[in-house]
This record gives structure tokens, C-alpha cells and sequence, in this order.
């Protein structure tokens, strides 16, 4: 390679000259062009070591959310949720409570603190009862916008729904559910009345169908839904809020099962003074405090609503 430059041999005695004699043999815009090409193949290797960060940046639509960002308490539930979800793998969870209690502000400020372990974070109302097609439209179009919408029918999108929540981690979260249930009673109110009167002895003695909560007519789809997610494989979460219990959920959870439900309670005293003191009553004692905690039970809706008519109870 070197015979042009030495006849006999080449006594290389500074290595450092080697790429002076290659230049001067000719070797020069081969190299350059070589060094392009692995310069090319680097770049290509690059960009598709960094397509799987891209596909997985994570999907949030909050929907109708409310603000979280003024949050009292809920530690324990908090930390409760995360162990089941994150930990445990728990793939449906039910917030229950009476309303004003919290479930509604409890489900936005975890979905928030989690975010960032799932793929997509969906969080929906159902307070004003959009329809199930309008519902799992919108849905299937963000787990699966390639999809083609208006040739499915509604148990095939909930199907073709469940699949994506397979290959991907998500947390849907529905708020209100109890809006589109209904208790149904399969006896008359003075045969109710005869129970609670009646002995011991005597209910022992009684076949009582006990009320049933159902789905609204054309709801009945969210049932299935909730169903197919609690009893299937997969690696995603529905998290439901309600006053009243979906039968799925009684049907399906367990202390050791992957389907549970969670009651939350009143604040306690140190929790319901910060919401006084946020909202303007900077002065109330210990006393009023707990005197306001108890007459409301610690209902944080309540406690708010509380500048309305604190002169009347203190």
C-alpha cells in the first residue's frame, strides 16, 4: 500500500505519520467516506433506539376534571390506592362514599400523582349521563385512533377496548357512576315495613329479594364493560366513584382478589379546621372546630358550605 512512497519498506517511526502517508497514497476520499457512512449508520442506530421512548410518552385526557390542587387529607387512602394499583396490580377499584365526601377530588389527585406509570390516563364524568356509544367512542379513539369507529358495534368496540388495555398501561377513571344506576325494589313498601317489625325469628324464616342496583336503560353497556375489565387479564385500571356499589364490583372483589372497593369516611378534626381556615374563618377556636366537624360529620362539601350559615351554629 506503501510502495509508492518507499520501494524497499516502509520504517514507520511515528505511527502519528501513518494518515499523512495514506493521504499522499491516495487513501485520503476513501476515508472521508467511509467515516460519512459509519457516521450514517450511527445516526440511523440512534433514531431506533429512541422510537420506543417516543411510542411510549404518556396520553392524558382529563376530560371534566376538577381542580385538585386544593387538597386536604386522604393520606391514607392515598397511599392505600397506590399499593393496590401500582403495587398490587389491582385492575378495578370503587370509591364509595356519600356525596360532598370526596371521591370525585380523591380520584383526580391520584390519577395525577400516577401519571406517570401508565401509558394513558383517561378521566371521565358521568354526572350528566352521556350515552355509552358517545363514551366508548371517545375512548377507543384514544387507546386506538387508527381504528375505524363507525363500523363497530358497541360490544365490539368494549372488546376491541379491553385488547388495547392488554398491550398498554392505563388508568381510565369514571367518576359518578352512580348516576346512570338505579335501586330496584322487587317488594312493596308495607311488606317492608312488616319485616322491620318483625322478630328475629321470623326474618330467619323469610325469603327477601333485596334491592338490585341496575343499570339505566342504555347503560347496560358500562356493566359489561366494568365486568370484562374486572374478570380479564390485563395491565391497566378502571377506577370507578359512586355512592352506591355496581353488582360487578360486589360480585368480583376480595382482600386477595384483583377487584376491590374503598369507603371513604368524614375528616377529622385537624383536616376540617384547614378547610376553615381557607375559606376566610381564620379565628374559629378548637372548640367550634370540632362543634362543626360533628354536626357535619366531616363531609369536606359541607364544611365548605359552612360561611353560609356558621353564625347559626356556633
Amino acid at each position: 500500500m506503501l510502495s509508492s512512497q518507499a520501494p524497499d519498506y516502509v520504517k514507520v517511526k511515528n505511527w502519528s505519520r501513518v494518515t499523512q502517508l495514506l493521504e499522499k497514497a491516495g487513501y485520503k476520499k476513501h476515508w472521508l467516506q467511509i467515516e460519512s457512512a459509519t457516521h450514517n449508520i450511527n445516526e440511523r442506530i440512534k433514531k431506533t433506539t429512541e422510537l420506543p421512548r417516543m411510542k411510549s410518552t404518556p396520553t392524558q385526557d382529563w376530560g371534566e376534571a376538577v381542580d385538585a390542587s386544593f387538597f386536604y387529607g386522604r393520606t391514607r387512602e392515598l397511599t392505600q390506592l397506590k399499593k393496590w394499583i401500582l403495587q398490587e396490580q389491582v385492575r378495578l377499584v370503587v370509591l364509595l362514599g356519600m356525596g360532598g365526601i370526596g371521591k370525585t377530588t380523591l380520584s383526580v389527585k391520584f390519577a395525577e400523582e400516577v401519571k406517570d406509570n401508565f401509558d394513558y390516563i383517561i378521566w371521565r364524568s358521568l354526572r350528566f349521563s352521556p350515552s355509552s356509544e358517545v363514551f366508548f367512542q371517545q375512548v377507543l379513539e384514544i387507546v386506538s385512533p387508527q381504528t375505524r369507529i363507525n363500523t363497530q358495534s358497541l360490544s365490539n368496540s368494549i372488546s376491541h377496548i379491553v385488547d388495547c388495555l392488554r398491550s398498554s398501561r392505563c388508568l381510565i377513571v369514571l367518576d359518578h357512576v352512580d348516576s346512570i344506576l338505579y335501586s330496584a325494589l322487587s317488594y312493596k313498601t308495607e311488606n317492608y315495613s312488616g319485616i322491620l317489625t318483625s322478630n328475629s325469628t321470623t326474618m330467619g324464616n323469610l325469603n327477601i329479594d333485596l334491592p338490585q342496583i341496575q343499570y339505566l336503560r342504555g347503560y347496560e353497556a358500562f356493566g359489561e364493560f366494568i365486568q370484562g375489565l374486572g374478570e380479564s387479564q390485563h395491565q391497566s385500571c378502571l377506577l370507578l366513584t359512586s355512592r352506591e356499589k355496581p353488582q360487578e364490583i360486589a360480585a368480583l372483589e376480595g382482600d386477595s382478589l384483583p377487584t376491590r372497593s374503598l369507603k371513604l369516611t368524614g375528616l377529622n378534626e385537624v383536616q376540617c379546621a384547614y378547610i376553615l381556615k381557607s375559606k376566610g374563618f381564620s379565628t374559629v377556636s378548637e372548640k367550634e372546630s370540632d362543634l362543626i366537624m360533628e354536626c357535619y360529620g366531616g363531609n369536606p362539601l359541607f364544611i365548605k358550605l359552612e360561611e353560609y350559615c356558621y353564625s347559626g351554629i356556633i
